[in-house]
């Protein structure tokens, strides 16, 4: 590990280096570190307003997962198509289309489509097509293959005083369960292995929210209807849920020292799988902020029910946050905060899909979170977010191997205490060189397990990207996970090594359509285990171009 991040530090040191050219822009997809969503891992609540780390890469498009890249953020299931800008602002004519094709070992074809209107009259519509697949595996050559397609469709339609943005997003993952340990049931198990897992997700969904800076009132309604089905290659489907939610709030803009806002949700699932499960969800966020030059404070209360399995819970969770700018550069803040995650099947799949039917599905209450920290800038173009935080969480959720079937996870939870410390870092050199840090360190208290299983006790992100005479782009990240562990058939514990990805994309620009670009994951071939008996794949590479016109 120390020469893993030794070769970074080197990095990071001799890219100034060869970065001369001063102009330009780095175009495309941002590389995020991302707020936290519900079912993440447990970061610390960083309710930053108006404080955004983001490192600039170009890499192709990419679905919902890397096969061989540890998932340190589980993103939610939120469509992120956005009328893009990626285009050097230099470039004298925009192209609505784009074509990205590529092909890499492990025989995995890339394919992507994307085209986008950009219209000023606010009317407009953007489409993404992209499929993805490895027929082999990391075990067991195509018995462990796995594939992804997705089909999205935004619109935007804007009027006097709102903005309408109606998203359709389908995807399609095919996989297979191959974390099969018993020799006995592997040896009888070649026509198991060999039938496709299909995993489909539809979503339909419109944003309604207000529109422009002279609004006294700012408001957004977005009402949500997805469904997720997972089933075997024959047509039998042994997991389905049904999701309708609606979501929104109304807050005062401009109105002085005094702002007031109120965030109402409201949520249905129908989960089935032999049984039928019906759970709800309702909450409302009535709120006050305060503001002065220097000093803001929110004082609020989220409240709400929840139920499933004919039991109904009520919570009442503080909303208090504290923003204090120290100078012009510092600012300090502290929050109360906390949330309930429902732990729908339609996010838990995209943590871990290798799930058994006739799930135990509960929701999380984390009944507090504290926060407090520093947030600003270092240096000129060096920003940093420092914080130690405190949670308390009934009803974590947990996966472990089923005792019937390794191959597959069942669900269990545990009550918890959780302190975090966490550091963000970022730098911006011109645009020519970005790196970004990302530290987490966790130490947990559970009250019946004896480790918090695949809750990682260390997360580290780093990367790092250098522009080279406005043609050249390299981009170098590392992932690694400390403190995993598994639970084994016989209620024993099993520690699983740290999880270390490092991975390389370099884009070439030919021209202003063009672009050649390498993809490379698990450089160093580790066999990680994000999930006991289920390493990822080897080292994977993958080349290609995309072309817009």
């Amino acid at each position: 590990m120390r020469e893993l991040l030794a070769f970074i530090l080197v990095l990071t040191v001799i890219s100034p280096l060869m970065s001369q050219d001063t102009t330009g822009e780095i175009e495309a997809a941002e590389f995020i570190i991302e707020k936290e969503k519900n079912l993440t891992l447990p970061k610390a609540s960083r309710k930053f307003r108006n404080f955004n780390f983001s490192t600039k890469t170009d890499q192709a498009p990419s679905i919902s997962f890397e096969i061989a890249e540890p998932k340190i953020e589980i993103p939610s299931y939120q469509p992120s198509f956005t009328f893009r800008n990626l285009e050097k602002k230099s470039r004298s004519r925009y192209y609505p289309h784009k074509i990205t094709l590529g092909f890499g070992n492990l025989v995995s074809p890339l394919l992507g489509y994307d085209f986008q209107t950009v219209n000023s009259n606010g009317k407009n519509i953007a489409i993404n097509v992209i499929h993805e697949s490895y027929k082999n595996g990391p075990v067991r050559g195509d018995l462990s293959g796995r594939g992804a397609s997705r089909i999205g469709l935004f619109g935007e339609l804007t009027g006097k005083k709102a903005i309408l943005n109606p998203v359709i997003n389908y995807t399609q993952n095919t996989y297979h369960f191959y974390g099969l340990t018993d020799s006995a049931f592997f040896s009888n198990s070649e026509e198991f292995l060999r039938e496709k897992i299909f995993r489909h997700n539809l979503q339909v969904k419109t944003e309604i929210r207000s529109k422009g800076s002279d609004s006294k009132i700012l408001f957004s309604l977005t009402p949500l209807w997805s469904i997720v089905r997972q089933s075997e290659d024959g047509g039998s489907t042994f997991n389905t849920e049904n999701n309708v939610s609606f979501s929104g709030f109304i807050a005062g803009k401009g109105a002085g020292v005094y702002q007031p806002g109120l965030g109402i949700s409201a949520a249905l699932s129908e989960y089935e799988s032999g049984n039928r499960l019906d759970r709800t969800w309702i909450s409302a966020n009535p709120y006050l902020w305060i503001r002065n030059e220097d000093l803001s404070v929110k004082t609020g209360i989220e409240t709400g029910t929840y139920s499933e399995g004919g039991e109904t819970n009520l919570f009442f969770i503080p909303d208090v946050e504290l923003n204090y700018s120290w100078n012009d550069n510092v600012s300090l803040f502290s929050l109360i905060g906390g949330k309930v995650i429902p732990n729908r099947l339609e996010e838990l799949t995209l943590q871990n899909e290798f799930l058994q039917d006739s799930l135990d599905l509960r929701s999380t209450l984390e009944f507090v979170n504290i926060q407090t920290g520093s947030r600003g800038t270092i240096l000129p173009g060096f920003t940093y977010a420092a914080s130690v935080s405190y949670s308390a969480v009934e009803n974590q959720l947990f996966f472990v191997n089923s005792g019937s079937d390794t191959s597959r996870f069942e669900l269990i939870y545990d009550d918890l205490d959780r302190v975090g410390l966490n550091l963000m870092l970022a730098y911006d050199f011109r645009k020519l060189f970005t790196f970004y840090a990302n530290f987490d360190a966790y130490n947990y208290r559970l009250d019946n397990l004896e480790d918090p299983i695949h809750l990682p006790d260390v997360a580290v992100q780093l990367g790092t990207t250098v522009r080279v005479k406005e043609k050249l782009e390299i981009n170098p990240v590392l992932s690694l996970l400390e403190g995993l562990s598994a639970v084994l058939t016989d209620d024993s514990k099993k520690d699983l090594p740290a999880v270390t990805d490092l991975g390389l994309n370099i884009t070439y620009h030919i021209s202003d359509q063009t672009k050649i670009f390498l993809l490379s994951r698990n450089i160093l071939n580790q066999g990680n285990q994000r999930y006991l008996y289920y390493p990822v794949n080897s080292t994977t590479f993958k080349i290609g171009f995309s072309y817009q016109f």
